[in-house]
């Protein structure tokens, strides 16, 4: 048993010794200086959609603000719940789409595949949010109300 273990950690060394100097050669000099182009790529639409996110809903809370009279009670409350409209995330979903084209030469070059789930996490974030401010939303239609 103790042979297993040696002849493992010796032919475990030997890969590590024979990989490792030609891959972290060729990760420095093939994705390393790349690495910051690559982010800052991705991020632009990213940080576009959630821009965007943050607007309309900024938007919708100010209305909800300026519309909501002071003192109105429970049916004020209702009235205005009703009249809140879930706010349309598409367009801020298209900016993050643009990744789809974007990601292409990603694909090509350094085998990155992963693309679909990364624009789909990024909108289910951005979902997220949206449905975080709404709870936001409730909670200071609730606090106006019973003040």
């Amino acid at each position: 048993m103790d042979q297993i273990a040696s002849s493992r950690t010796f032919l475990q060394a030997k890969l590590q010794a024979s990989v490792s100097d030609p891959a972290a050669k060729f990760c420095s000099e093939n994705v390393s200086p790349y690495l910051a182009s690559i982010l800052e790529e991705l991020m632009s639409p990213v940080t576009g959609g959630f821009q965007g996110v943050r607007l309309l809903l900024e938007g919708e809370i100010n209305t909800l603000c300026l519309g909501f009279p002071e003192g109105a009670g429970q049916e004020g409350l209702n009235q205005a719940l009703g009249q809140m409209c879930q706010a349309s995330l598409e367009e801020c979903y298209q900016k993050v789409e643009v990744l789809t084209e974007q990601l292409q030469e990603l694909r090509h070059r350094f085998k990155f595949s992963n693309s679909v789930r990364l624009i789909h996490c990024t909108q289910i974030d951005m979902q997220q949010v949206s449905s975080n401010q709404n709870q936001i939303k409730f909670i200071y239609i609730a606090l106006r109300t019973s003040a």
